[in-house]
């Protein structure tokens, strides 16, 4: 965090502004930094209902839920949590694609609303991961959802949270690209099951 914080520096930032760019650009992994006087928290603004894999699942495997994982809980995790619904959209997005398009528009404040996208999995009970499911006529569901964020758009919040998802794009490309190149494809990267950088 130190040397994002001497880069921002470097690039023009004052010393206070530099900070808020190391602390939320860590936050968008960490979700909450408790320290003193100041504990910091990235929240959430609210998350859409799940699908109903009874419903929207039919003729797959949808007996145990995948993803989001356990560690995921609407009511307390961080909008960007690693385990939660957009955590493919925040922490494994392609190169060059929409996603980094659109949360760049939204970073620099020419677009007030993040478009992004939610991913939903289940398998068979005996599927525990991603892969597993995708194997096995899981059921796989991504939806694009406008994202209700808890830090305005053009801040320096929401400028740190754009740094960290650019930064994650470009280090886990490889993995993203490996698991394209899979027999069965996986739609997203998940940082527990399939991304271990």
């Amino acid at each position: 965090m130190k040397r994002n914080e001497g880069l921002a520096i470097a690039a023009g930032f004052t010393i206070t502004d530099s900070h808020t760019l190391r602390i939320w650009d860590q936050l968008v992994d960490a979700e909450v930094l408790p320290s003193t006087p100041v504990s910091y928290t990235y929240g959430n603004a609210g998350f859409y209902t799940p699908p109903n894999p009874v419903v929207d699942c039919i003729g797959k495997n949808r007996a145990r839920k995948i993803w989001p994982t356990g560690k995921f809980d609407a009511d307390t995790s961080a909008v960007t949590s690693r385990f939660g619904p957009y955590s493919p959209f925040f922490h494994f997005p392609h190169l060059n694609s929409a996603n980094l398009s659109a949360l760049h528009d939204w970073a620099w404040g020419n677009s007030d609303t993040l478009e992004g996208y939610e991913a939903y999995a289940w398998g068979r009970p005996v599927d525990f991961t991603l892969m597993q499911a995708v194997q096995n006529n899981g059921c796989i569901i991504t939806r694009t959802v406008t994202i209700s964020m808890p830090v305005a758009a053009g801040s320096l919040e929401a400028f740190a949270t754009y740094l960290h998802t650019l930064g994650d794009a470009y280090s886990h490309a490889d993995c993203l690209d490996a698991l394209a190149s899979q027999a069965s494809p996986a739609p997203w990267g998940t940082k527990p099951f399939a991304c271990i950088s």
